[in-house]
């Protein structure tokens, strides 16, 4: 007998999950197209778009990793209210699998991260966000939002990126009141 977990039996477990992910939700932009020549303004490159893909980023991915392996998601995260949020709602539509629960807080910008590519190669990323902790009254709108899901969720992720979703307090409160969940 091996004491090394059966990895893909655990995954196939997923496929009846109900996971609770909570963390820091980004909008990933792939802006595709081709650079053919150097800018006489400046000697950088002059590229050429010829289309874009918007995807879940951040805990987004994982939530969208997750249905994928088959699991149901209740999904907690902020946005702003901007056009990234509305773009992230119409994503979640395609995604029947995942429940997403958005704080909207007017005070932050909907995380971005914009890559341009050409050729396969990824030339540049650009990032538009906010990196401030949630104020006290969001942290508890993901905390209360949290503690009904846990009612329904035998699994939490806690997916965080740096941009102010989970506090270190935030953190404590949620793995207490999984903890208290079973």
């Amino acid at each position: 007998m091996s004491d090394i977990p059966d990895h893909v039996a655990a995954i196939d477990l997923l496929g009846n999950a109900k996971v609770l992910c909570i963390g820091d939700l980004m909008l990933d932009r792939f802006v595709a197209g081709d650079v053919e020549r150097i800018s006489p303004e400046a000697p950088i490159p002059v590229f050429r778009i010829s289309g874009e893909t918007k995807m879940l980023g951040g805990a987004g991915n994982v939530a969208r990793n997750l249905s994928a392996l088959g699991a149901s998601t209740e999904f907690i995260a902020a946005i702003g209210d901007d056009e990234a949020a509305a773009d992230m709602k119409e994503l979640f539509l395609g995604a029947p699998a995942i429940t997403p629960h958005l704080i909207l807080d007017k005070d932050r910008s909907t995380s971005i991260k914009t890559r341009f590519v050409a050729a396969h190669q990824q030339m540049m990323r650009a990032d538009r966000e906010t990196i401030l902790p949630l104020s006290p009254k969001k942290q508890q709108e993901v905390l209360d939002l949290a503690k009904e899901a846990l009612k329904s969720c035998g699994v939490v992720i806690l997916s965080d990126y740096g941009k102010g979703v989970l506090t270190p307090n935030g953190v404590e409160d949620i793995i207490a009141a999984a903890t208290k969940a079973g």
